[in-house]
């Protein structure tokens, strides 16, 4: 033992090249860990808007948002696209996790008489780390012409 204290004083320099080693190690230790974290981070804080579309109890067609996620969904806009234009339907600050918006959108008559055969909706938000964030969902407009002709029965 006494041989091995001898020798690292003596050699002072590769003691300290080896402790730079050592710190060199622990600091990408620490980067990658950092790496990892934020991945997962922002994974965890990614908001999933989901729509559906239903008939209401007052005879009007709702559109229900979900945030289907543990974090909020900030800045949310969201558009009817038709064709070329698209029309906004609603401009919202914040959907709290696993919370549903409720958006009439009108009443049966004005999806029957579309003449698109599919109604698109185009979601735009952000997460809790600011990055921005587009979906887009689809309905059919004949499954209102078979509620429609449901109810007529």
């Amino acid at each position: 033992m006494n041989n091995i204290v001898d020798w690292a004083n003596a050699n002072l320099g590769f003691v300290t090249l080896l402790y730079a080693l050592i710190t060199l190690v622990v600091v990408v230790v620490l980067v990658i860990a950092n790496v990892i974290t934020h991945r997962m981070l922002h994974l965890h804080s990614k908001p999933c808007l989901n729509g559906d579309i239903r008939m209401g109890e007052d005879g009007l067609v709702h559109l229900y948002i979900k945030n289907d996620s543990h974090s909020g969904a900030y800045d949310i806009e969201l558009k009817r696209v038709t064709g070329k234009t698209s029309v906004a339907l609603l401009d919202r600050s914040y959907l709290p996790p696993n919370k549903v918006l409720d958006i009439p959108l009108g009443n049966l008559a004005s999806f029957s008489s579309t003449p698109e055969e599919e109604l698109r909706l185009v979601f735009c938000f952000k997460s809790e780390l600011g990055k921005k964030f587009r979906a887009e969902q689809k309905f059919s407009v004949r499954q209102f012409d078979q509620v429609n002709s449901n109810e007529n029965l």
